[in-house]
């Protein structure tokens, strides 16, 4: 009776995920076995940074050394809860120096002790605890890490939402929390954009707790006003010293504006970046 309650309860147990970390890595051989962590567990991998992971959409860590000679690496594989997630965790620590990887969707570089990567539902960071870590290292080192990792080598398809024209090249972000402190513009895509010599921020609503992104904007809170002659439904806020926020619910997505000096200027700025896109 004991082996076969022992049975049932092995076949009900939730199955262990498999791990992603190899024993090799081109020339790098792993020291000792991964240990894995999950949800606040994260606390005991990392100091400090482990509540943003969270608000990201953190699921698992596999963490493990890596040695080549007298050289030693830490791989920190972050299991995230979407392609999405990860893309936003890898954006916020990204370095500035982009890497060209083989059967990655993005890679990077901060010598000598950091190079990131990202693939699907994965973002991968290599820290260096002994020796330095350059292009050359980095790069065979990401590609053959990549080339074990599952999904598709691209970037999430919630990125053809923000605009192209004027988008600055590596200002695009995820904000999980309330964007510009607005706990309403949550899990907000964001990307900054040069109009007539001037900065701004286009934003982007996107699904939160399964309510969709036009149902959210016919919910905004009381102190959205409506905005008159918008091409679309659209709504603006004031924000204490950052200027109004405008929002407009358009055929393809919700899409706001920040950095304007009124809400005449941030109608004409969202106005001609939309005008655009549909050029």
């Amino acid at each position: 009776m004991f082996s076969q309650l022992l049975a049932i309860t092995l076949l009900l147990a939730p199955a262990t995920p498999a791990s992603l970390v190899p024993e090799r890595l081109d020339g790098w051989q792993r020291r000792g076995q991964p240990e894995a962590f999950t949800g606040r567990e994260l606390f005991k991998a990392i100091d400090g940074g482990a509540e943003v992971y969270l608000a990201y959409g953190f699921e698992r860590l596999e963490l493990a050394s890596f040695g080549n000679g007298d050289r030693e690496v830490e791989l920190y594989y972050y299991h995230m809860s979407s392609p999405l997630a990860a893309w936003g965790i890898f954006q916020r620590e990204r370095p500035r120096q982009a890497l060209a990887v083989a059967g990655a969707a993005a890679a990077a570089l901060r010598a000598p002790h950091l190079c990131t990567l990202l693939k699907d539902s994965l973002y991968l960071k290599v820290t260096a605890r002994k020796g330095k870590l350059d292009k050359n290292t980095c790069g065979t080192m990401l590609e053959a890490a990549a080339a074990r990792l599952p999904g598709p080598a691209t970037l999430p398809a919630q990125l053809a939402l923000l605009p192209a024209a004027g988008r600055l090249a590596g200002s695009e972000g995820l904000e999980p929390g309330g964007y510009q402190g607005c706990d309403e513009l949550k899990n907000s895509l964001f990307a900054s954009y040069r109009v007539a010599d001037k900065e701004y921020e286009i934003f982007v609503l996107l699904e939160q707790g399964g309510v969709q992104p036009a149902e959210r904007f016919q919910k905004l809170p009381a102190a959205w006003k409506q905005v008159e002659g918008a091409p679309w439904p659209a709504r603006a806020r004031p924000v204490p010293y950052q200027g109004p926020l405008l929002l407009a619910r358009t055929a393809s997505a919700v899409v706001g504006v920040s950095g304007a000096d009124d809400q005449k200027e941030a109608l004409k700025v969202l106005s001609g970046l939309l005008a655009a896109r549909t050029r």
